[in-house]
């Protein structure tokens, strides 16, 4: 049998959409969710800060053609992002992470604790800044999440640099 036979099969069989790889990361969850609770988990994010070794073709969101010249990293308190966000309370609750109304699902989660984990470089989380004070998460929902639940206080973020005068 091929893998996408393989995932076909699991999904059949088990009457949901995830393949044999998500299943593999969820397979994780009851250990992760414990590291979290107690804290048993070594989470410590190595951030990308040049905004030039970022590559823009990983992220999940289509940036469309961006120049990066126009872009700056800066830093944000978590509690004042997450106050600015419209919704964010619902969006990014801080007790439960793997809350599936939030609309993320588990294996993205364990995967970006995975990579992270792995001492990889993490990229910041892209927004929008408005001049009525509000945001808009562009990228990095995800890290957020993770970010807002291990009550993280301060991160990097990356803005185009005509938004500046809005932070």
């Amino acid at each position: 049998m091929s893998e996408i036979d393989d995932d076909f099969y699991y999904r059949v069989a088990y009457g949901n959409t995830h393949t044999m790889a998500e299943i593999e990361l969820l397979k994780n969850l009851p250990r992760i969710k414990k590291g979290l609770e107690d804290k048993d988990l070594n989470i410590s994010i190595n951030w990308t800060e040049n905004v030039s070794e970022i590559d823009f073709s990983k992220l999940k969101s289509d940036l469309g053609s961006i120049n990066i010249d126009d872009f700056m990293i800066g830093h944000i308190d978590v509690q004042t992002l997450i106050g600015r966000i419209w919704l964010a309370e619902s969006l990014y609750p801080d007790n439960d992470l793997f809350d599936e109304r939030t609309g993320r699902q588990p294996e993205d989660i364990i995967r970006l604790l995975k990579f992270i984990e792995a001492k990889n470089e993490v990229y910041p989380i892209i927004l929008n800044l408005y001049a009525d004070g509000s945001i808009s998460v562009v990228d990095g929902h995800h890290r957020l999440a993770l970010i807002s639940f291990l009550k993280l206080r301060n991160i990097p973020i990356l803005i185009a640099k005509n938004q500046i005068a809005f932070l």
